[in-house]
C-alpha cells in the first residue's frame, strides 16, 4: 500500500466521530471514485487549461522578466488543483485495492472459520458417541485422543495462511502457533511452537525449539509472553523487526519484512499462546500500523477458536485425571474383592482346630 492510505484511515476515524460531516465525505468518496465523474473532471481540467493558455501573455516579456509571471497566476491556481486532484484519486485508489484485499480476506475467513467449527463439532459428536456407546466401562485417555489443542491449532494456521494466500496472491509469509508449557520437575515455564502453515510446508529451524520464559529474554515472542498483554503486536517493516530483536541478538539471517502476534489470552492464565505472521514482502498487509491492524482484526475469530478449545483441553485432561483415578480405584476394589473371594474359598482348611465341627 502507498502512504496515502494513511490520511484516508485519518479522515474514517474522522468522519464516525462526525455522522454530518461524514455523510458529506462519504458521497464525496463515492463521486471521486467514479470512472464517469474522473473522466468530466479530466475533460474539464483539459479545457480550462488550454483556455488559460489561450488568454495568457508569452510573447511581451521573457521568461527571466518578472513582468512574464504577473498574468499567469491562474494557470499555477489550476495547475496545483490538478495535482491535488490526481494525489487524491491515487489515495482513493490505494485505499480501494486494500479495501478489496481485506474484503476477499474476510469472506475466505468466515468460510473458513465455519469450516473448522464443523469440524470440532464432528470431532466431538464422535467422542460423545464413543463414551456413551461404553457406557459399562470408564473412559481413558484414548477415546479423548481424537481432538487436541495441538489438531486445532494447526488448522487455524493453515487456514490463515490460506485466507492471506487467497486474498494478496502470494505466497512469501508464515503463520505459526508458540504455546507455553511447564516442565514437570523444574517448574520452569517455556514456549515452542507446535504448529505452523507455510508454502513448502517444511518445518521451521525454531519447531519444537523451547525457549525458556525465565532466560531468553532476548526474543521478541518470550517478550511478548513475560509482558501478559492482550493486544496485538504489529512490527510494519524490517528496521523494527531488528530492533525488537524478533529473532534474537545474534540472528541476522531472516529476511522478514513484516511482523505481526496475536496473544490468545485466557481469563486467569494469561497468554497461553501466540499467533504468528510472518513476511518477507514489502507492504503485504499494508504500509501503516492502521492498516494492518485493520487486515488482521478478522482473524480474532481464529484467536476465540483457539481459546475457547485451549479450556476444552483443559477440561478433557481433567476429565482423563478423574476417570483414570476411577478406573484405578474401581481395579484396586476388584482385585480386592478377587482376594477376598478366594481366601474365603479356602478359609477353615488349614485351621481345624477353629472350623466348625459337625
Amino acid at each position: 500500500m502507498k502512504k496515502p492510505s494513511k490520511v484516508i484511515f485519518k479522515i474514517e476515524r474522522f468522519a464516525n466521530n462526525y455522522k454530518k460531516l461524514g455523510s458529506v465525505l462519504y458521497y464525496l468518496y463515492k463521486l471521486l471514485k467514479s470512472s464517469y465523474f474522473r473522466i468530466f473532471v479530466n475533460f474539464l481540467f483539459t479545457f480550462v487549461f488550454a483556455f488559460q493558455m489561450q488568454l495568457t501573455d508569452f510573447k511581451t516579456y521573457n521568461i527571466y522578466e518578472k513582468e512574464f509571471y504577473q498574468d499567469k497566476l491562474h494557470i499555477l491556481v489550476t495547475f496545483v488543483f490538478i495535482i491535488i486532484y490526481n494525489w487524491v484519486t491515487i489515495m482513493i485508489d490505494n485505499y480501494q485495492e486494500y479495501k478489496g484485499r481485506r474484503v476477499k480476506c474476510l469472506r475466505e475467513v468466515i468460510n473458513r472459520e465455519a469450516v473448522i467449527n464443523q469440524t470440532i463439532s464432528r470431532k466431538l459428536n464422535n467422542i460423545t458417541k464413543s463414551v456413551c456407546v461404553k457406557a459399562v466401562q470408564i473412559p481413558t485417555k484414548a477415546d479423548f485422543s481424537t481432538l487436541s489443542y495441538q489438531d486445532i491449532a494447526s488448522l487455524v494456521c493453515h487456514n490463515i495462511y490460506d485466507a492471506i494466500k487467497i486474498s494478496t496472491e502470494k505466497d512469501t509469509h508464515q503463520v505459526s502457533l508458540m504455546h507455553r508449557f511447564k516442565e514437570k520437575k523444574t517448574g520452569r515455564e517455556y514456549i515452542k511452537m507446535i504448529s505452523y502453515g507455510n508454502a513448502n510446508q517444511i518445518s521451521p529451524s525454531i519447531f519444537d525449539k523451547h525457549f525458556y520464559l525465565d532466560s531468553d529474554l532476548n526474543y521478541y515472542h518470550v517478550k511478548i509472553f513475560n509482558e501478559q498483554q492482550n493486544e496485538i503486536y504489529i512490527l510494519k517493516n524490517a528496521g523494527e523487526i531488528k530492533k525488537e530483536f524478533v529473532y534474537g541478538k545474534k540472528c541476522t539471517e531472516k529476511n522478514i519484512e513484516q511482523y505481526i502476534a496475536i496473544p490468545v489470552f485466557c481469563e486467569n492464565e494469561g497468554t497461553v499462546s501466540l499467533l504468528q505472521i510472518e513476511i518477507s514482502e514489502t507492504q503485504l498487509l499494508g504500509g501503516t500500523t492502521e492498516e494492518i491492524r485493520e487486515f488482521v482484526k478478522p482473524f480474532m475469530a481464529y484467536v476465540h477458536i483457539l481459546m475457547v478449545n485451549y479450556y476444552r483441553d483443559e477440561l478433557f485432561n481433567v476429565l482423563i485425571k478423574k476417570f483414570d483415578i476411577l478406573k484405578k480405584s474401581k481395579d484396586r476394589r476388584k482385585s480386592y474383592l478377587e482376594g477376598m473371594s478366594k481366601y474365603e474359598q479356602h478359609y477353615g482348611e488349614n485351621n481345624s482346630s477353629i472350623a466348625p465341627r459337625d
